[in-house]
């Protein structure tokens, strides 16, 4: 079976670093939902839905790397 390398998947689906980092911290206030944080996670989404055709053409970058490199059984 295949090994994915870190490096060369993500310098192959990752155009600039700095977005993958605001993605993460996107991601990381989606996951620790906190009762009295309302308005931060309304900021939150809205970034997110902003962002989101960036993260959609990482998906897809991601899964066309996979898939032409036969990683998927």
């Amino acid at each position: 079976m295949n090994v994915i390398k870190g490096k060369n998947l993500v310098s192959a689906v990752i155009e600039c670093a700095e977005a993958w980092q605001e993605g993460r911290f996107l991601r990381n206030n989606l996951a620790h939902d906190y009762p009295d944080q309302e308005q931060e996670m309304m900021q939150t989404l809205n970034m997110v839905y902003d962002r989101l055709p960036e993260f959609l053409d990482i998906y897809h970058r991601t899964r066309a790397y996979i898939e032409n490199r036969n990683y998927l059984p």
